[in-house]
């Protein structure tokens, strides 16, 4: 399955993105990187 996440570099949009990744999820991330922190998204 696919999975678009708005806010994927936030705390709370990294770890949905963990669990989906962990759930087989081929994921898209969708970030302004404004409030939300590029060390979220390490697991890429």
């Amino acid at each position: 399955m696919k999975a678009i996440v708005t806010g994927g570099a936030g705390l709370i949009g990294s770890h949905l993105v963990e669990e989906l990744l962990a759930e087989q999820f081929e994921v898209h991330i969708i970030d302004n990187l404004i409030s939300g922190k590029h060390k979220h998204v390490t697991f890429l």
